[in-house]
């Protein structure tokens, strides 16, 4: 991404100024469609955890993009439970 972090943004006095209300807006706007994205149109959905300036990246256009999926923690309980249904099924076959 062509500006890099939103941090390193924020911290530049001279590209921060590119920074007006309506753009940070955007950006907060682009970050919480990603976050209800993952939270609820991904099965199993995704908890990124680690939100920050740093991980919020800008192109050229200042439209952000949200990175570093290093630390993803899935909902266990629905993929436990999908997990246990495809066991059960695999030893019920087995057991005839």
């Amino acid at each position: 991404m062509e500006k890099g972090s939103l941090y390193c943004v924020l911290h530049n006095d001279v590209e921060a100024e590119e920074l007006d209300w309506s753009k940070r807006i955007d950006i907060v706007k682009r970050i919480a469609h990603s976050l209800s994205y993952l939270h609820y149109d991904c099965k199993p959905p995704i908890i990124h955890r680690d939100v920050t300036t740093k991980n919020v990246l800008l192109n050229s256009e200042m439209e952000a993009c949200l990175s570093d999926f290093g630390i993803l923690v899935h909902q266990m309980k629905q993929y436990l439970q999908e997990l246990m249904d495809i066991l059960h099924q695999l030893w019920s076959g087995t057991s005839d």
